[in-house]
């Protein structure tokens, strides 16, 4: 096992044991290193130390569940803290507002992903290009920012399928618009349909060319992370010119989902 396939299984460790002890011995040992070179290496890797990596998870898990309507002590408990007024400290020294604050200003919450790795910091992005032509969607909008789409697109998605469900069936389509292209930082996200239907906004695409990558599951935090590593590493390597319009989504039956982004032909 590769240095970056260990840090993964222990992202994966991390993430399923927030809610009890993790400790120096037993992450070091998933790594195959002692807790010195542990402590030194994962740092120099994500330029974060691990302590700090694991309360920023759990606080950003925290938001959701404030956000749901758990209580503060509630919160505090599930994820270690001694009192809720030690959550409450970390939280407001991390996000900058009070946890009691959190529904006014979920827009303004900068969370913390996940963190992925494979052996030169790329993620698996085999892709297909393919034309297509002019199409038009219709579908409900949520604006939202660059920092808080990870929470908040998952948990729009979630309130409109609710919503509309029995009136239109699933969602077909994801859409993420960008106010001039990611200058801002301002997006909207909108859950979309192919058929047109009383209150729906319409969306209409040009005939275009889309780079296309494909997901076997459609994990909310693992359509981010493509997203994030196309961005981030794939256009480091490849040259093409990404289009003024939106990036797409598309959901299938079988639970896979593709992502779709416009490109000059």
């Amino acid at each position: 096992m590769s240095i970056y396939e260990a840090l993964n299984e222990l992202m994966e460790y991390i993430e399923s044991h927030l809610e009890q002890e993790i400790t120096d011995k037993k992450m070091a040992s998933i790594l195959g290193v002692n807790v010195h070179t542990m402590q030194s290496l994962f740092p120099l890797i994500t330029g974060i130390g691990l302590k700090e990596y694991i309360r920023n998870r759990k606080l950003t898990k925290a938001v959701k569940d404030l956000q749901q309507g758990c209580t503060i002590l509630e919160v505090s408990l599930k994820y270690g803290y001694t009192s809720a007024v030690a959550f409450s400290r970390a939280f407001t020294k991390t996000f900058g507002i009070k946890p009691k604050d959190v529904k006014k200003n979920l827009n303004t919450i900068r969370t913390f992903p996940i963190l992925q790795f494979d052996a030169n910091g790329l993620f698996d992005l085999s892709y297909r290009k393919e034309k297509r032509k002019a199409f038009t969607l219709y579908g409900v909008k949520k604006e939202t920012n660059s920092y808080d789409i990870a929470l908040d697109a998952p948990n729009f998605f979630k309130e409109t399928e609710q919503k509309y469900l029995s009136i239109y069936g699933p969602i077909k389509y994801g859409m993420v618009l960008y106010e001039n292209r990611g200058t801002t930082g301002k997006l909207e996200y909108w859950c979309m349909y192919k058929e047109e239907h009383e209150g729906l906004l319409k969306f209409s695409f040009p005939s275009v060319t889309w780079l296309i990558f494909k997901l076997n599951n459609r994990e909310s935090q693992n359509i981010q992370n493509l997203s994030d590593k196309f961005y981030t590493t794939f256009l480091e390597k490849h040259t093409c010119k990404i289009l003024d319009l939106p990036e797409l989504e598309v959901y299938y039956e079988d639970g896979t989902m593709e992502f779709m982004v416009p490109i000059e032909n």
